[in-house]
């Protein structure tokens, strides 16, 4: 039968069952939700898990904590940003368990990004693009007060606490799935923190 995976494991019953290599093979329907943002049911081992399952996936994926579809925050929004979620899961019963074809198409993987915007994805992960960008060179100061790194408004320098770095504008429209890697030459002792914005050209910015 389908199944809504994600439900509260000690931590004794995790270390005795590996889900993702007890998929392997596996047919059965799988409807499921996964905060990327989770500190109780961490989508550890989750693309392999996808991986060796072979029957019918579905998903909804975003920057949530431990919540359920039908939650909703203080101020009454849905605490999964899923309106939907109870239609949803009860076409995706009717599908697999009555053999009823669904009236509505939703997708397989429905993802949200930190902006609270929904897309629709064929599978997940998506197909693995990656792109090169050559940043420029600069100096901080590790003061050891554990600072947060510079916005793009804020100070930045030789005796600041981080630097800022612009890459050139992007010809075209450009989404970023993954996860950013950078690599670095590095002089000096310290700590090293990354963290990456998206600009407009009126200069607003948001943290990825």
């Amino acid at each position: 039968m389908p199944s809504i995976p994600g439900q509260r494991q000690s931590a004794a019953q995790d270390t005795n069952r590996c889900w993702s290599t007890k998929a392997k093979d596996t047919a059965t329907p799988l409807l499921f939700t996964q905060g990327t943002a989770e500190t109780n049911t961490l989508p550890v081992g989750m693309e392999e898990f996808l991986a060796n399952h072979r029957g019918p996936q579905r998903a909804w994926i975003g920057p949530w904590d431990h919540v359920r579809g039908n939650e909703r925050t203080q101020d009454g929004k849905f605490a999964m940003g899923r309106a939907t979620c109870f239609k949803e899961t009860l076409s995706f019963f009717d599908e697999h368990l009555k053999g009823i074809d669904p009236k509505t198409q939703y997708p397989n993987y429905a993802v949200q990004d930190n902006l609270g915007n929904w897309r629709a994805e064929k599978s997940w992960p998506t197909a693995n693009r990656s792109a090169n960008l050559r940043l420029a060179n600069g100096s901080y100061v590790d003061s050891g007060a554990g600072s947060q790194p510079t916005s793009p408004g804020g100070e930045s320098g030789r005796d600041a606490g981080s630097f800022l770095v612009w890459s050139g504008p992007l010809e075209a429209a450009t989404r970023v799935t993954g996860a950013p890697r950078i690599t670095m030459t590095a002089k000096g002792e310290g700590n090293v923190m990354v963290k990456l914005y998206d600009v407009d050209e009126d200069g607003n910015a948001v943290a990825f």
